[in-house]
């Protein structure tokens, strides 16, 4: 009995060892080889730094533009062509527009003079002020300007077949804001005055 036990102990380890090793199985299939880096071929190395912008615009557009495979190449392209404009960021603009253009994406407008969706900004110009003449207070698109410093949140109070009722709470008044100086503080609700 004893033997018999050693015996299928044996066969059972053995086979639990193929099932093992036939499980694993190996990838014969060679990987896939990766891009060739964009080469180029037609300009010379440089210092200048418009031209090496213009460079990093074209090669981050190959990188991350999920239209990137219309892209020319950048021979065809030749980004550093784009050094006519008044300011270094005019210069960039008309690359980036032309490069969206020439791809043909969804990005580019037929009417329009810049991408719908690409753009670039000077972050030398940090936080300008967007003024709307006659008032005090205005904030552009990107969140710069002057505002009161206060930012709402609001909350479903009841809901019915035919309409939505919302409270309206202050969830930060911002330090030193003019909000703050008034003595608003976070957690206030705003009513309507029915006077």
């Amino acid at each position: 009995m004893k033997n018999n036990f050693v015996k299928d102990y044996i066969m059972g380890s053995v086979l639990v060892i193929c099932v093992l090793f036939s499980a694993c199985k190996k990838n014969k299939t060679a990987p896939e080889p990766q891009p060739e880096p964009v080469q180029n071929t037609k300009q010379t190395p440089t210092t200048n730094r418009v031209e090496l912008t213009n460079d990093s615009i074209f090669l981050y557009a190959k990188e991350v533009y999920f239209w990137n495979e219309a892209l020319p190449t950048y021979d065809a392209f030749n980004p550093r062509q784009y050094s006519t404009g008044a300011t270094n960021l005019e210069k960039y603009e008309s690359n980036l527009y032309n490069l969206v253009k020439s791809s043909n994406s969804p990005d580019y407008l037929s009417n329009s003079s810049s991408p719908k969706y690409s753009y670039i900004f000077d972050k030398a110009d940090k936080n300008p002020t967007a003024v709307i003449p006659g008032t005090k207070m205005s904030v552009d698109l990107e969140g710069n300007g002057n505002d009161v410093g206060l930012r709402f949140g609001y909350f479903s109070v009841s809901e019915t077949a035919s309409a939505v009722d919302y409270s309206i709470f202050v969830t930060a008044a911002y330090p030193n804001s003019p909000a703050e100086k008034a003595g608003i503080t976070r957690g206030m609700k705003l009513q309507r005055s029915m006077a």
